[in-house]
């Protein structure tokens, strides 16, 4: 095998790791914040899920990628309403509720996908964001293809992620 084809795979491997772990990195963000207020998050996957599959039918109805975005954000909002609800104002047990709301994103999400699409060995796809390449740190051999050729959420996170350091490690919090 070609040494050149080798290095070729291996850094658009590296480059969609980093992209497929944007959703993951935005919801631990959110998770830290919700531990620092005493809330345990056990629901995030029902969270990420739920919100994937609705900001996928948004962006599928609407061909709008950036409201398909809003759609997932509003998803999760509401569920994360219901999962705060129910543990801090009904005293349910978080562990108990989470796990609910990771089986009620998935029953939801498989139910109304089959509803809407059917069952078949066609995948249904959208058009997904587009890189944006960041000038002269986009030009970094290896670097810059892995970390500064993303796509507008991809460098969302990285900054989220330098906000929430931040704001933890540099602010006064009583």
């Amino acid at each position: 095998m070609d040494n050149s084809f080798t290095w070729v795979v291996v850094l658009h491997l590296l480059q969609a790791t980093i992209r497929m772990a944007t959703p993951y990195t935005l919801a631990a963000i959110g998770g830290i914040y919700s531990d620092k207020a005493g809330v345990s998050s056990i629901e995030l996957e029902g969270l990420l899920l739920m919100g994937a599959f609705t900001g996928f039918i948004g962006v599928f109805y609407t061909k709008s990628l950036w409201l398909g975005v809003c759609v997932a954000m509003i998803s999760g909002i509401l569920l994360a309403g219901i999962y705060a609800f129910m543990v801090v104002i009904l005293g349910c047990k978080s562990a108990l509720i989470g796990t609910a709301i990771m089986l009620l994103a998935s029953g939801l999400t498989n139910f109304y996908y089959r509803s809407i699409f059917g069952v078949s060995a066609e995948f249904v796809s959208i058009t997904p964001f587009k890189n944006l390449t960041i000038p002269l740190l986009g030009q970094i051999p290896i670097v810059g293809k892995i970390f500064f050729q993303q796509n507008a959420l991809v460098y969302l996170s990285f900054v989220l992620v330098f906000v929430t350091w931040y704001f933890f490690n540099k602010t006064v919090m009583y």
